[in-house]
């Protein structure tokens, strides 16, 4: 019996992982990731020019944010607690 072979199109990984429906589902969990965090982080999200992947980031956006995330990594906390939930 011959072994089934499989032709991966690398081509349309590249079109799944950027499709707006990918994308949202990105920013979704972005955004509560960014709610976990709490004021002054919010989720950014894009397909820069020529990626092949959607990309989501949280970042804060104010100094006292970035100053409660230097001191108690509030950021590594949100996204922790969401990998467990």
């Amino acid at each position: 019996m011959a072994t089934p072979r499989i032709k991966w199109s690398r081509k349309a990984f590249a079109q799944i992982r950027t499709l707006p429906a990918v994308q949202r589902h990105l920013l979704e969990i972005g955004k509560r990731i960014a709610a976990d965090a709490g004021e002054g982080v919010e989720a950014r999200s894009s397909v820069a020019g020529g990626r092949k992947r959607a990309r989501t980031a949280v970042v804060v956006t104010t100094a006292e944010a970035a100053e409660e995330n230097a001191k108690h990594n509030t950021l590594l906390r949100a996204l922790a607690n969401h990998d467990k939930g």
